[in-house]
């Protein structure tokens, strides 16, 4: 009992000891701070690591704020949790992105925050990994850069994951354009359970330019080959995912490539066939009638889209409502996809038909020649 009763007693001194130190820094600032942090951690690390965020209080400018994170990783591993969590302490955005950046810039010369930096994408939670993303892309040093490419080129298998997509963000800052061949492992990777949409939008990132700006051909180029090579190892949907990204950069031509992969079924000899519209409204003493002027479309050069190319062909069709009063150009229509047979055109011109026919209007069908594009 007495003993017990002792034990408590030394004990209850040395926290109230080691604890004077935090009171004392209270009063410091600058490198008194770090020494206040060192001689609590020499008293009682647990001590130290519950009141971190005491000396934080007393680090006032950039430079004492920086040396306190590097001196408490170098202390002991017990410190860097609450390292992790002192940029979500500063609500200064700009004052939060200086401090991790400049912690990022001294990796190469301090192994415990490069290992701090591997560490963080494990034990953290994902908003505060997120608040150090500035620290990786300022950290200049090829352990790190390789293990960020480790990490990008083995995604996890699930289809979102808010840490990877952080680490998406980072790898495209760092290499930007460099960074494709990376991301091209890891979309194939990601295919059929992973975060392969989130990684399909980091490549055109890598290529972003400022807004107005043209990218440069040998950009468009890499993102290109990048996305080919991709729907050449994922599934119909996935390659389709592809083309559609290709086509909206302005890369049709690429785009088009695709098509035999994604409508297979109905490209046949080295040609796509199209159900095709114009569609003829007009008043008709009161009565508004619609007459579609429906063909089929043989598309030998195989294009990403056949819109321009068949607008002029079926707007010279002979009118049928001439006699009306017109409401305006004709709409011209075309199948989404191709299509394999006669069937599938009556079955396309019916619902075009059915969409018009619902809007009040008598139909009617005019069919005309086939057109064939070379």
């Amino acid at each position: 009992m007495f003993f017990n009763l002792l034990m408590s007693f030394v004990v209850s001194n040395a926290n109230a000891k080691c604890e004077g130190y935090v009171r004392k820094a209270a009063s410091t600032n600058g490198k008194q701070v770090i020494q206040a942090l060192k001689r609590t951690h020499k008293c009682d690390p647990v001590v130290a690591k519950d009141n971190f965020f005491e000396f934080m209080k007393r680090a006032n400018d950039m430079e004492t704020l920086s040396a306190l994170s590097l001196a408490a990783l170098e202390l002991d591993p017990l410190l860097w949790e609450p390292v992790g969590l002192i940029p979500g302490k500063i609500s200064d955005y700009s004052k939060r992105d200086a401090l991790t950046t400049k912690l990022g810039s001294q990796c190469g010369e301090v192994e415990n925050l490069r290992q701090f930096l591997k560490m963080s994408y494990v034990s953290m939670g994902d908003n505060d990994f997120g608040l150090w993303d500035d620290a990786y892309i300022s950290c200049q040093d090829k352990e790190i850069d390789d293990w960020i490419i480790q990490l990008v080129e083995n995604p996890p298998q699930k289809s979102f994951n808010d840490k990877y997509n952080s680490m998406l963000e980072i790898i495209v800052k760092k290499k930007s354009v460099n960074a494709l061949p990376h991301l091209k492992v890891a979309a194939i990777a990601a295919a059929e359970n992973g975060p392969y949409g989130d990684i399909l939008r980091a490549t055109e990132e890598t290529v972003a330019t400022d807004f107005g700006g043209e990218m440069p051909p040998e950009d468009k180029k890499a993102l290109e080959d990048t996305l080919l090579a991709i729907a050449q190892k994922v599934d119909t949907q996935k390659a389709k995912d592809v083309a559609f990204q290709l086509a909206s950069s302005g890369s049709e031509e690429k785009a088009a490539q695709l098509l035999p992969t994604i409508y297979a079924n109905y490209y046949k000899n080295n040609s796509f066939s199209y159900a095709v519209a114009a569609v003829e409204l007009g008043n008709c003493g009161g009565e508004k009638k619609a007459v579609i002027h429906f063909a089929e479309v043989l598309d030998k050069s195989i294009r990403w889209s056949i819109q321009n190319e068949i607008t002029e062909p079926l707007r010279s069709s002979k009118s049928k409502l001439a006699k009306c009063d017109s409401e305006g150009d004709w709409a011209i229509l075309q199948s989404p996809t191709p299509v394999s047979s006669g069937k599938d055109i009556k079955s396309w011109t019916a619902e075009v038909q059915e969409q018009y026919a619902s809007k009040g209007y008598k139909v009617k069908l005019q069919k005309e020649k086939k057109i064939t594009l070379e």
